[in-house]
Protein backbone atom coordinates (compact mmCIF):
# COMPACT_ATOMS: atom_id res chain seq x y z
CA UNK A 1 0.00 0.00 0.00
CA UNK A 2 1.36 3.41 -0.97
CA UNK A 3 1.94 5.58 2.12
CA UNK A 4 -0.23 8.69 2.33
CA UNK A 5 2.71 11.04 1.92
CA UNK A 6 3.52 9.41 -1.43
CA UNK A 7 -0.05 9.31 -2.79
CA UNK A 8 -1.37 11.61 -5.47
CA UNK A 9 -3.72 14.29 -4.14
CA UNK A 10 -6.86 14.70 -6.24
CA UNK A 11 -8.73 17.98 -6.19
CA UNK A 12 -12.26 17.75 -7.65
CA UNK A 13 -14.05 20.48 -9.61
CA UNK A 14 -17.47 19.17 -10.60
CA UNK A 15 -19.99 20.86 -12.90
CA UNK A 16 -23.18 19.18 -11.68
CA UNK A 17 -25.27 19.97 -14.76
CA UNK A 18 -22.66 18.25 -16.94
CA UNK A 19 -23.10 15.06 -14.96
CA UNK A 20 -26.88 14.89 -14.91
CA UNK A 21 -28.01 16.28 -18.25
CA UNK A 22 -25.55 14.42 -20.43
CA UNK A 23 -25.91 11.24 -18.35
CA UNK A 24 -29.66 11.27 -18.96
CA UNK A 25 -29.10 11.71 -22.69
CA UNK A 26 -26.64 8.81 -22.74
CA UNK A 27 -29.04 6.59 -20.78
CA UNK A 28 -31.86 7.29 -23.24
CA UNK A 29 -29.67 6.60 -26.28
CA UNK A 30 -29.36 2.89 -25.51
CA UNK A 31 -26.41 1.07 -23.97
CA UNK A 32 -25.45 -2.13 -22.20
CA UNK A 33 -27.33 -0.89 -19.13
CA UNK A 34 -30.69 -0.19 -20.78
CA UNK A 35 -32.22 -0.27 -24.29
CA UNK A 36 -32.86 2.92 -26.24
CA UNK A 37 -35.92 4.90 -25.22
CA UNK A 38 -38.23 5.40 -28.17
CA UNK A 39 -40.32 8.19 -26.62
CA UNK A 40 -37.69 10.41 -24.94
CA UNK A 41 -34.24 11.79 -25.73
CA UNK A 42 -33.42 12.00 -22.00
CA UNK A 43 -34.06 9.50 -19.23
CA UNK A 44 -35.01 11.47 -16.10
CA UNK A 45 -34.83 8.29 -14.00
CA UNK A 46 -31.05 8.09 -14.38
CA UNK A 47 -29.12 8.61 -11.16
CA UNK A 48 -25.41 8.88 -10.38
CA UNK A 49 -24.08 7.09 -7.32
CA UNK A 50 -21.94 9.92 -5.99
CA UNK A 51 -19.92 7.71 -3.65
CA UNK A 52 -19.01 5.32 -6.46
CA UNK A 53 -18.20 8.22 -8.79
CA UNK A 54 -15.72 9.69 -6.32
CA UNK A 55 -14.21 6.31 -5.47
CA UNK A 56 -13.84 5.32 -9.12
CA UNK A 57 -12.13 8.56 -10.14
CA UNK A 58 -9.85 8.51 -7.11
CA UNK A 59 -8.62 5.03 -7.93
CA UNK A 60 -7.05 4.61 -4.51
CA UNK A 61 -5.53 8.10 -4.37
CA UNK A 62 -6.05 10.71 -1.66
CA UNK A 63 -8.94 13.20 -1.96
CA UNK A 64 -7.95 16.82 -1.50
CA UNK A 65 -9.97 20.03 -1.69
CA UNK A 66 -13.12 19.40 -3.72
CA UNK A 67 -15.86 21.64 -5.12
CA UNK A 68 -19.31 21.08 -6.60
CA UNK A 69 -21.05 23.75 -8.67
CA UNK A 70 -24.71 23.81 -9.61
CA UNK A 71 -28.16 25.38 -9.34
CA UNK A 72 -30.61 24.39 -6.65
CA UNK A 73 -33.69 22.41 -7.75
CA UNK A 74 -36.75 22.50 -5.48
CA UNK A 75 -37.80 21.40 -2.99
CA UNK A 76 -34.71 20.23 -1.06
CA UNK A 77 -30.95 19.90 -1.25
CA UNK A 78 -30.56 16.13 -0.78
CA UNK A 79 -28.12 15.82 -3.69
CA UNK A 80 -25.90 18.58 -2.40
CA UNK A 81 -25.95 17.09 1.09
CA UNK A 82 -24.66 13.83 -0.36
CA UNK A 83 -21.75 15.62 -2.02
CA UNK A 84 -20.98 17.33 1.28
CA UNK A 85 -20.84 13.88 2.87
CA UNK A 86 -17.99 13.13 0.47
CA UNK A 87 -16.04 16.23 1.54
CA UNK A 88 -17.20 18.57 -1.21
CA UNK A 89 -17.53 22.30 -0.75
CA UNK A 90 -20.86 22.88 -2.51
CA UNK A 91 -21.38 26.16 -4.31
CA UNK A 92 -25.05 26.22 -5.21
CA UNK A 93 -26.97 29.09 -6.77
CA UNK A 94 -30.73 29.47 -6.84
CA UNK A 95 -32.05 28.79 -10.31
CA UNK A 96 -32.97 32.02 -12.08
CA UNK A 97 -32.37 33.77 -15.35
CA UNK A 98 -28.70 34.59 -15.76
CA UNK A 99 -27.60 32.46 -12.80
CA UNK A 100 -25.98 29.84 -15.08
CA UNK A 101 -23.03 32.17 -15.61
CA UNK A 102 -22.57 32.40 -11.84
CA UNK A 103 -21.92 28.66 -11.81
CA UNK A 104 -19.38 28.90 -14.64
CA UNK A 105 -17.69 31.93 -13.10
CA UNK A 106 -17.36 30.26 -9.68
CA UNK A 107 -15.80 27.12 -11.16
CA UNK A 108 -13.41 29.12 -13.35
CA UNK A 109 -12.37 31.28 -10.41
CA UNK A 110 -11.62 28.27 -8.18
CA UNK A 111 -9.63 26.44 -10.86
CA UNK A 112 -7.51 29.51 -11.49
CA UNK A 113 -7.33 30.58 -7.85
CA UNK A 114 -6.35 27.22 -6.35
CA UNK A 115 -3.66 26.56 -8.95
CA UNK A 116 -2.22 30.09 -8.63
CA UNK A 117 -2.18 29.92 -4.82
CA UNK A 118 -0.45 26.53 -4.74
CA UNK A 119 2.07 27.63 -7.38
CA UNK A 120 2.91 30.83 -5.49
CA UNK A 121 3.26 29.02 -2.15
CA UNK A 122 5.62 26.48 -3.73
CA UNK A 123 8.12 29.25 -4.45
CA UNK A 124 8.67 29.73 -0.71
CA UNK A 125 8.12 26.21 0.62
CA UNK A 126 9.91 23.14 -0.75
CA UNK A 127 7.42 20.81 0.95
CA UNK A 128 4.53 22.42 -0.92
CA UNK A 129 6.60 22.25 -4.11
CA UNK A 130 6.95 18.47 -3.71
CA UNK A 131 3.28 18.18 -2.80
CA UNK A 132 2.29 20.03 -5.98
CA UNK A 133 4.06 17.38 -8.03
CA UNK A 134 1.56 14.87 -6.60
CA UNK A 135 -1.46 17.13 -7.05
CA UNK A 136 -3.97 16.30 -9.77
CA UNK A 137 -6.89 18.55 -10.77
CA UNK A 138 -9.91 16.39 -11.66
CA UNK A 139 -12.44 18.44 -13.60
CA UNK A 140 -15.83 17.00 -14.54
CA UNK A 141 -17.06 19.28 -17.30
CA UNK A 142 -17.21 19.52 -21.05
CA UNK A 143 -18.13 23.20 -21.11
CA UNK A 144 -16.01 25.27 -23.49
CA UNK A 145 -16.06 28.14 -20.97
CA UNK A 146 -13.75 26.09 -18.74
CA UNK A 147 -11.00 25.81 -21.38
CA UNK A 148 -9.19 29.08 -20.38
CA UNK A 149 -9.00 28.30 -16.61
CA UNK A 150 -7.90 24.71 -17.30
CA UNK A 151 -5.23 26.03 -19.66
CA UNK A 152 -4.07 28.25 -16.79
CA UNK A 153 -3.91 25.26 -14.40
CA UNK A 154 -1.81 23.36 -16.93
CA UNK A 155 0.42 26.42 -17.34
CA UNK A 156 1.29 26.21 -13.63
CA UNK A 157 2.54 22.67 -14.21
CA UNK A 158 -0.35 20.73 -12.67
CA UNK A 159 -1.76 17.55 -14.16
CA UNK A 160 -5.41 17.74 -15.16
CA UNK A 161 -7.74 14.78 -15.62
CA UNK A 162 -10.80 15.88 -17.53
CA UNK A 163 -13.89 13.67 -17.29
CA UNK A 164 -16.85 14.34 -19.57
CA UNK A 165 -19.58 12.75 -21.63
CA UNK A 166 -18.64 12.52 -25.30
CA UNK A 167 -21.85 14.28 -26.27
CA UNK A 168 -21.07 17.22 -24.00
CA UNK A 169 -17.35 17.64 -24.65
CA UNK A 170 -16.16 20.72 -26.48
CA UNK A 171 -13.73 19.99 -29.31
CA UNK A 172 -11.45 22.67 -27.83
CA UNK A 173 -10.36 20.20 -25.16
CA UNK A 174 -9.13 17.75 -27.78
CA UNK A 175 -7.01 20.50 -29.31
CA UNK A 176 -5.70 21.48 -25.89
CA UNK A 177 -4.76 17.87 -25.09
CA UNK A 178 -2.71 17.71 -28.30
CA UNK A 179 -0.79 20.80 -27.23
CA UNK A 180 -0.31 20.02 -23.53
CA UNK A 181 0.65 16.54 -22.34
CA UNK A 182 -0.38 17.24 -18.74
CA UNK A 183 -4.05 17.08 -19.83
CA UNK A 184 -5.73 13.68 -20.13
CA UNK A 185 -9.28 13.31 -21.42
CA UNK A 186 -11.48 10.54 -20.03
CA UNK A 187 -15.04 9.58 -20.94
CA UNK A 188 -17.73 8.96 -18.34
CA UNK A 189 -19.39 6.50 -20.74
CA UNK A 190 -16.56 4.09 -19.95
CA UNK A 191 -17.53 3.92 -16.27
CA UNK A 192 -21.28 4.38 -16.74
CA UNK A 193 -22.23 0.95 -15.44
CA UNK A 194 -20.14 1.40 -12.29
CA UNK A 195 -21.45 4.83 -11.29
CA UNK A 196 -25.10 4.89 -12.40
CA UNK A 197 -28.43 3.34 -11.51
CA UNK A 198 -32.08 3.84 -12.48
CA UNK A 199 -34.68 5.16 -10.05
CA UNK A 200 -38.01 3.86 -11.28
CA UNK A 201 -40.02 5.68 -8.63
CA UNK A 202 -41.64 8.89 -9.79
CA UNK A 203 -39.86 12.11 -8.80
CA UNK A 204 -42.74 14.48 -9.57
CA UNK A 205 -43.13 17.35 -7.16
CA UNK A 206 -46.85 16.79 -6.77
CA UNK A 207 -48.58 13.60 -5.79
CA UNK A 208 -50.46 13.42 -9.07
CA UNK A 209 -50.50 10.58 -11.54
CA UNK A 210 -51.76 11.14 -15.08
CA UNK A 211 -54.65 8.66 -15.40
CA UNK A 212 -54.69 8.74 -19.21
CA UNK A 213 -51.25 7.10 -19.43
CA UNK A 214 -51.31 4.81 -16.39
CA UNK A 215 -51.76 1.05 -16.08
CA UNK A 216 -52.55 -0.73 -12.84
CA UNK A 217 -50.93 -4.04 -11.86
CA UNK A 218 -53.29 -5.52 -9.27
CA UNK A 219 -54.53 -8.77 -7.72
CA UNK A 220 -51.03 -10.28 -7.41
CA UNK A 221 -51.18 -14.05 -7.88
CA UNK A 222 -47.56 -14.87 -7.17
CA UNK A 223 -46.28 -16.42 -3.98
CA UNK A 224 -47.73 -14.86 -0.82
CA UNK A 225 -44.20 -14.76 0.59
CA UNK A 226 -43.02 -12.43 -2.19
CA UNK A 227 -41.97 -9.19 -0.52
CA UNK A 228 -42.84 -5.82 -2.14
CA UNK A 229 -39.21 -5.08 -3.08
CA UNK A 230 -38.94 -8.33 -5.01
CA UNK A 231 -42.29 -7.78 -6.70
CA UNK A 232 -41.26 -4.27 -7.70
CA UNK A 233 -37.95 -5.56 -9.07
CA UNK A 234 -39.87 -8.04 -11.25
CA UNK A 235 -41.89 -5.16 -12.73
CA UNK A 236 -38.83 -2.95 -13.27
CA UNK A 237 -36.79 -5.70 -14.92
CA UNK A 238 -39.60 -6.42 -17.35
CA UNK A 239 -40.25 -2.77 -18.20
CA UNK A 240 -36.53 -2.24 -18.88
CA UNK A 241 -36.86 -4.10 -22.15
CA UNK A 242 -39.82 -2.13 -23.47
CA UNK A 243 -37.87 0.94 -24.56
CA UNK A 244 -40.49 3.25 -23.03
CA UNK A 245 -40.12 5.79 -20.25
CA UNK A 246 -42.12 4.56 -17.27
CA UNK A 247 -42.50 5.37 -13.58
CA UNK A 248 -43.74 3.11 -10.80
CA UNK A 249 -45.73 3.99 -7.70
CA UNK A 250 -46.72 1.25 -5.21
CA UNK A 251 -50.33 1.09 -4.09
CA UNK A 252 -51.32 0.73 -0.47
CA UNK A 253 -52.31 -2.78 -1.39
CA UNK A 254 -49.45 -5.27 -1.10
CA UNK A 255 -47.63 -5.99 -4.35
CA UNK A 256 -49.89 -3.77 -6.47
CA UNK A 257 -48.39 -1.01 -8.60
CA UNK A 258 -49.32 1.96 -10.75
CA UNK A 259 -47.16 2.18 -13.90
CA UNK A 260 -47.20 5.52 -15.70
CA UNK A 261 -46.01 6.00 -19.28
CA UNK A 262 -45.52 9.80 -19.78
CA UNK A 263 -44.73 9.36 -23.47
CA UNK A 264 -48.18 8.01 -24.36
CA UNK A 265 -49.66 10.03 -27.25
CA UNK A 266 -53.04 8.42 -27.84
CA UNK A 267 -55.55 5.91 -26.55
CA UNK A 268 -54.32 3.44 -29.17
CA UNK A 269 -50.84 3.76 -27.70
CA UNK A 270 -51.93 3.05 -24.12
CA UNK A 271 -54.16 0.23 -25.40
CA UNK A 272 -51.16 -1.45 -27.06
CA UNK A 273 -49.19 -1.14 -23.82
CA UNK A 274 -52.14 -2.70 -22.00
CA UNK A 275 -52.07 -5.69 -24.37
CA UNK A 276 -48.33 -6.09 -23.93
CA UNK A 277 -48.56 -5.88 -20.15
CA UNK A 278 -51.28 -8.54 -20.06
CA UNK A 279 -48.98 -10.84 -22.02
CA UNK A 280 -45.74 -10.12 -20.16
CA UNK A 281 -47.19 -10.15 -16.65
CA UNK A 282 -49.59 -13.04 -17.25
CA UNK A 283 -49.77 -15.33 -14.23
CA UNK A 284 -48.56 -12.67 -11.79
CA UNK A 285 -50.81 -9.62 -12.05
CA UNK A 286 -54.16 -8.62 -13.45
CA UNK A 287 -53.70 -5.57 -15.69
CA UNK A 288 -56.26 -2.78 -15.64
CA UNK A 289 -56.60 0.71 -17.04
CA UNK A 290 -56.98 3.52 -14.52
CA UNK A 291 -60.67 3.66 -15.37
CA UNK A 292 -61.21 -0.05 -14.77
CA UNK A 293 -59.31 0.11 -11.51
CA UNK A 294 -61.34 3.11 -10.35
CA UNK A 295 -64.53 1.19 -11.02
CA UNK A 296 -63.35 -1.53 -8.65
CA UNK A 297 -63.87 0.96 -5.85
CA UNK A 298 -67.00 2.61 -7.27
CA UNK A 299 -65.86 6.19 -6.75
CA UNK A 300 -62.12 6.33 -7.09
CA UNK A 301 -58.83 4.46 -6.92
CA UNK A 302 -57.20 3.39 -3.66
CA UNK A 303 -54.73 5.78 -2.11
CA UNK A 304 -51.04 5.52 -2.93
CA UNK A 305 -48.18 5.40 -0.52
CA UNK A 306 -45.60 8.15 -0.68
CA UNK A 307 -42.88 7.59 -3.24
CA UNK A 308 -39.26 7.00 -2.38
CA UNK A 309 -37.15 9.54 -4.21
CA UNK A 310 -34.91 12.55 -3.85
CA UNK A 311 -37.89 14.83 -3.30
CA UNK A 312 -39.96 14.76 -0.12
CA UNK A 313 -43.63 13.94 -0.84
CA UNK A 314 -45.96 16.91 -0.73
CA UNK A 315 -49.05 17.00 1.44
CA UNK A 316 -52.52 18.21 0.51
CA UNK A 317 -53.12 21.90 1.04
CA UNK A 318 -56.65 21.24 2.24
CA UNK A 319 -58.28 22.68 -0.88
CA UNK A 320 -61.62 20.98 -1.56
CA UNK A 321 -60.57 20.62 -5.18
CA UNK A 322 -57.17 19.16 -4.29
CA UNK A 323 -56.35 15.95 -6.08
CA UNK A 324 -53.07 15.20 -4.33
CA UNK A 325 -52.56 11.53 -3.57
CA UNK A 326 -52.72 11.01 0.18
CA UNK A 327 -52.13 7.95 2.30
CA UNK A 328 -55.39 6.54 3.64
CA UNK A 329 -56.58 3.28 5.05
CA UNK A 330 -57.68 0.73 2.49
CA UNK A 331 -61.23 0.99 3.81
CA UNK A 332 -61.29 4.68 2.84
CA UNK A 333 -61.06 4.94 -0.97
CA UNK A 334 -60.35 8.39 -2.32
CA UNK A 335 -63.61 10.04 -3.33
CA UNK A 336 -63.92 12.19 -6.40
CA UNK A 337 -64.81 15.52 -4.83
CA UNK A 338 -68.15 16.93 -5.98
CA UNK A 339 -69.57 20.06 -4.40
CA UNK A 340 -72.88 19.10 -2.78
CA UNK A 341 -74.39 22.43 -3.78
CA UNK A 342 -73.61 21.61 -7.38
CA UNK A 343 -76.14 18.78 -7.16
CA UNK A 344 -79.02 21.27 -6.97
CA UNK A 345 -80.17 22.28 -10.44
CA UNK A 346 -81.95 25.46 -11.32
CA UNK A 347 -85.30 24.14 -12.59
CA UNK A 348 -85.57 27.01 -15.05
CA UNK A 349 -82.31 25.93 -16.66
CA UNK A 350 -81.09 22.38 -15.85
CA UNK A 351 -77.57 23.19 -17.07
CA UNK A 352 -77.08 26.17 -14.78
CA UNK A 353 -75.65 24.63 -11.64
CA UNK A 354 -74.80 26.60 -8.47
CA UNK A 355 -71.10 27.30 -8.29
CA UNK A 356 -69.05 26.96 -5.13
CA UNK A 357 -70.15 29.34 -2.44
CA UNK A 358 -73.58 29.96 -4.03
CA UNK A 359 -76.38 29.42 -1.51
CA UNK A 360 -79.22 27.11 -2.46
CA UNK A 361 -82.75 28.24 -1.69
CA UNK A 362 -83.49 24.69 -0.63
CA UNK A 363 -81.89 24.25 2.78
CA UNK A 364 -82.35 20.50 2.66
CA UNK A 365 -80.71 20.27 -0.76
CA UNK A 366 -77.74 22.35 0.35
CA UNK A 367 -76.85 19.66 2.89
CA UNK A 368 -77.01 16.68 0.55
CA UNK A 369 -75.39 13.54 1.88
CA UNK A 370 -72.87 11.34 0.06
CA UNK A 371 -75.54 9.10 -1.43
CA UNK A 372 -77.17 12.04 -3.24
CA UNK A 373 -73.76 13.25 -4.38
CA UNK A 374 -73.01 9.79 -5.75
CA UNK A 375 -76.38 9.75 -7.52
CA UNK A 376 -75.44 13.00 -9.23
CA UNK A 377 -72.14 11.50 -10.37
CA UNK A 378 -73.83 8.50 -11.95
CA UNK A 379 -76.25 10.84 -13.75
CA UNK A 380 -73.31 12.80 -15.16
CA UNK A 381 -71.75 9.52 -16.28
CA UNK A 382 -74.91 8.66 -18.22
CA UNK A 383 -74.86 12.11 -19.81
CA UNK A 384 -71.21 11.53 -20.78
CA UNK A 385 -72.18 8.36 -22.61
CA UNK A 386 -75.20 9.99 -24.28
CA UNK A 387 -73.20 13.05 -25.33
CA UNK A 388 -70.23 11.19 -26.79
CA UNK A 389 -72.52 8.60 -28.40
CA UNK A 390 -74.44 11.33 -30.22
CA UNK A 391 -71.25 13.04 -31.41
CA UNK A 392 -69.90 9.65 -32.54
CA UNK A 393 -73.06 9.13 -34.63
CA UNK A 394 -72.43 12.44 -36.41
CA UNK A 395 -68.79 11.39 -36.89
CA UNK A 396 -70.00 8.22 -38.64
CA UNK A 397 -71.83 10.50 -41.11
CA UNK A 398 -68.67 12.55 -41.72
CA UNK A 399 -70.06 15.50 -39.77
CA UNK A 400 -69.37 17.56 -36.65
CA UNK A 401 -71.95 19.36 -34.52
CA UNK A 402 -69.68 22.41 -34.49
CA UNK A 403 -71.37 24.18 -31.58
CA UNK A 404 -71.09 21.97 -28.51
CA UNK A 405 -71.87 24.07 -25.44
CA UNK A 406 -74.44 23.90 -22.62
CA UNK A 407 -76.98 26.12 -24.38
CA UNK A 408 -77.34 23.52 -27.13
CA UNK A 409 -77.94 20.52 -24.87
CA UNK A 410 -81.37 19.65 -23.51
CA UNK A 411 -82.75 17.17 -20.98
CA UNK A 412 -85.99 15.29 -21.50
CA UNK A 413 -88.47 14.31 -18.79
CA UNK A 414 -86.31 11.33 -17.87
CA UNK A 415 -83.13 13.43 -17.54
CA UNK A 416 -81.71 12.02 -20.78
CA UNK A 417 -79.42 14.32 -22.72
CA UNK A 418 -80.47 15.48 -26.18
CA UNK A 419 -78.76 17.52 -28.89
CA UNK A 420 -80.23 20.77 -30.20
CA UNK A 421 -79.33 23.56 -32.64
CA UNK A 422 -77.79 21.98 -35.72
CA UNK A 423 -77.21 25.18 -37.71
CA UNK A 424 -73.41 24.86 -37.27
CA UNK A 425 -73.20 21.23 -38.44
CA UNK A 426 -70.34 20.97 -40.93
CA UNK A 427 -68.26 18.40 -42.75
CA UNK A 428 -65.21 16.90 -41.08
CA UNK A 429 -62.12 18.46 -42.62
CA UNK A 430 -63.48 21.96 -43.17
CA UNK A 431 -61.95 24.89 -41.32
CA UNK A 432 -63.42 25.20 -37.84
CA UNK A 433 -65.19 28.45 -36.98
CA UNK A 434 -64.54 27.81 -33.31
CA UNK A 435 -66.44 28.98 -30.27
CA UNK A 436 -65.81 31.17 -27.22
CA UNK A 437 -63.63 29.57 -24.55
CA UNK A 438 -63.80 27.05 -22.95
CA UNK A 439 -65.85 25.26 -25.65
CA UNK A 440 -63.12 25.60 -28.27
CA UNK A 441 -59.36 26.08 -28.18
CA UNK A 442 -57.11 28.28 -30.29
CA UNK A 443 -54.25 25.98 -31.30
CA UNK A 444 -50.75 26.51 -29.94
CA UNK A 445 -47.24 25.77 -31.18
CA UNK A 446 -47.99 22.03 -31.43
CA UNK A 447 -50.20 22.76 -34.47
CA UNK A 448 -47.43 24.14 -36.67
CA UNK A 449 -48.88 26.22 -39.50
CA UNK A 450 -52.33 26.09 -37.89
CA UNK A 451 -51.13 27.88 -34.76
CA UNK A 452 -53.51 30.70 -33.83
CA UNK A 453 -56.53 29.10 -35.53
CA UNK A 454 -59.25 26.71 -34.36
CA UNK A 455 -57.87 24.07 -36.72
CA UNK A 456 -60.15 21.91 -38.82
CA UNK A 457 -63.48 20.33 -37.94
CA UNK A 458 -63.14 16.82 -36.64
CA UNK A 459 -61.95 14.67 -33.80
CA UNK A 460 -59.85 17.31 -32.03
CA UNK A 461 -62.49 20.04 -32.00
CA UNK A 462 -65.33 17.78 -30.88
CA UNK A 463 -63.52 15.89 -28.13
CA UNK A 464 -62.13 19.12 -26.69
CA UNK A 465 -65.65 20.55 -26.39
CA UNK A 466 -66.86 17.31 -24.84
CA UNK A 467 -64.10 17.54 -22.23
CA UNK A 468 -65.21 21.05 -21.21
CA UNK A 469 -68.86 19.97 -21.10
CA UNK A 470 -68.09 16.99 -18.87
CA UNK A 471 -66.06 19.26 -16.59
CA UNK A 472 -69.05 21.60 -16.29
CA UNK A 473 -71.54 18.80 -15.69
CA UNK A 474 -69.42 17.14 -13.00
CA UNK A 475 -68.67 20.32 -11.09
CA UNK A 476 -71.52 22.72 -11.65
CA UNK A 477 -69.35 25.50 -13.08
CA UNK A 478 -67.42 26.10 -16.27
CA UNK A 479 -63.64 25.73 -16.58
CA UNK A 480 -61.90 28.88 -15.28
CA UNK A 481 -65.12 30.08 -13.61
CA UNK A 482 -62.99 31.45 -10.78
CA UNK A 483 -61.20 33.83 -13.18
CA UNK A 484 -62.42 37.07 -14.70
CA UNK A 485 -63.51 36.61 -18.35
CA UNK A 486 -61.05 37.91 -20.91
CA UNK A 487 -58.34 37.08 -23.47
CA UNK A 488 -56.21 35.45 -20.77
CA UNK A 489 -58.60 32.46 -20.83
CA UNK A 490 -57.84 32.01 -24.54
CA UNK A 491 -54.11 32.14 -23.72
CA UNK A 492 -54.43 29.54 -20.96
CA UNK A 493 -56.17 27.12 -23.30
CA UNK A 494 -53.70 27.78 -26.12
CA UNK A 495 -50.81 27.00 -23.73
CA UNK A 496 -52.68 23.87 -22.59
CA UNK A 497 -52.78 25.10 -18.99
CA UNK A 498 -56.02 23.36 -18.15
CA UNK A 499 -57.85 23.46 -14.81
CA UNK A 500 -56.75 20.93 -12.20
CA UNK A 501 -58.43 17.55 -12.37
CA UNK A 502 -58.81 14.70 -9.94
CA UNK A 503 -57.97 11.02 -10.36
CA UNK A 504 -61.53 9.77 -10.74
CA UNK A 505 -62.55 7.82 -13.82
CA UNK A 506 -64.56 10.71 -15.31
CA UNK A 507 -61.67 13.15 -14.85
CA UNK A 508 -59.46 10.66 -16.70
CA UNK A 509 -61.76 11.03 -19.69
CA UNK A 510 -61.87 14.84 -19.41
CA UNK A 511 -58.06 14.98 -19.36
CA UNK A 512 -57.81 12.76 -22.45
CA UNK A 513 -60.41 14.87 -24.29
CA UNK A 514 -58.59 18.13 -23.58
CA UNK A 515 -55.30 16.66 -24.72
CA UNK A 516 -56.80 15.05 -27.82
CA UNK A 517 -55.75 11.52 -26.88
CA UNK A 518 -58.70 9.66 -28.37
CA UNK A 519 -58.24 8.24 -31.85
CA UNK A 520 -61.90 8.74 -32.70
CA UNK A 521 -65.07 9.97 -31.02
CA UNK A 522 -66.29 6.40 -31.41
CA UNK A 523 -63.50 5.19 -29.08
CA UNK A 524 -64.48 7.90 -26.59
CA UNK A 525 -68.12 6.77 -26.81
CA UNK A 526 -67.10 3.17 -26.14
CA UNK A 527 -65.18 4.23 -23.04
CA UNK A 528 -67.98 6.37 -21.61
CA UNK A 529 -70.45 3.54 -22.30
CA UNK A 530 -68.60 1.55 -19.63
CA UNK A 531 -69.06 4.16 -16.90
CA UNK A 532 -71.09 3.09 -13.93
CA UNK A 533 -73.95 5.53 -14.57
CA UNK A 534 -74.17 4.58 -18.23
CA UNK A 535 -74.51 0.91 -17.31
CA UNK A 536 -76.75 1.06 -14.21
CA UNK A 537 -79.18 3.90 -14.96
CA UNK A 538 -82.16 3.43 -17.34
CA UNK A 539 -81.41 4.09 -20.98
CA UNK A 540 -83.45 6.42 -23.14
CA UNK A 541 -86.22 4.67 -25.02
CA UNK A 542 -86.08 4.78 -28.78
CA UNK A 543 -89.00 6.62 -30.41
CA UNK A 544 -91.34 4.35 -32.34
CA UNK A 545 -92.29 5.12 -35.92
CA UNK A 546 -95.91 5.91 -35.02
CA UNK A 547 -94.86 8.68 -32.64
CA UNK A 548 -92.38 10.05 -35.18
CA UNK A 549 -95.07 10.18 -37.89
CA UNK A 550 -97.54 11.84 -35.53
CA UNK A 551 -95.04 14.55 -34.58
CA UNK A 552 -94.04 15.11 -38.21
CA UNK A 553 -97.69 15.60 -39.19
CA UNK A 554 -98.23 17.97 -36.27
CA UNK A 555 -95.21 20.08 -37.21
CA UNK A 556 -96.33 20.24 -40.83
CA UNK A 557 -99.84 21.33 -39.75
CA UNK A 558 -98.39 24.13 -37.61
CA UNK A 559 -96.32 25.33 -40.55
CA UNK A 560 -99.35 25.22 -42.87
CA UNK A 561 -101.31 27.29 -40.35
CA UNK A 562 -98.73 30.06 -40.58
CA UNK A 563 -96.47 29.35 -37.58
CA UNK A 564 -93.39 30.46 -39.51
CA UNK A 565 -95.03 33.34 -41.37
CA UNK A 566 -93.37 36.65 -40.61
CA UNK A 567 -95.33 39.82 -39.97
CA UNK A 568 -95.19 42.32 -42.76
Amino acid sequence: MVPEEAQDICMFFVDDSNIWIEAQKFAASGNSHMPKLTDRDRDPRLRINIGKLVKTLLGGRFQGTSYLYGSRPPPNDAVWNTFEKYKFDTKIYDRARGKEKQVDSAMAADLSGESAELSTAAKFDSEIKEKNKRTVFIAITGDQDMVPPIRRVLGYGFRVELWAWKSGLSAEYLKLANDMSLLSINYLENIFKEISFTSYRSTRRSGKVNPSCTLVLCEFTGSESTNPDTAEAIVCNELDGWGRLSFITPSNMRNEFYVEFPGVKSTDDIDSLMVKAKTQFWGLWKIMSWLENANRFNEGPPAMVETSNMFAPLESDGDAKSVEIMVKGESQPIRHSVNAAASVRDTSNPWKLPIEGEQSENAEASSLDDSNSNKWETTVERWAAELSGAVAWLESLGLVHGDLRPENLLLDAGDHLKFADFDCVDKIGNDSQGNPPPWARVLGSEAGAQRGTFGINGLQTEQFAIGSLLFTMSRGYEPYAELEPGPHIVDLLQDMKFPDLGHGYLDTIIDACWKGLYGSVESLAKETAGLNGAVTLPRAEALDQGYISEMRDRCQRLVDEGLLDMDE
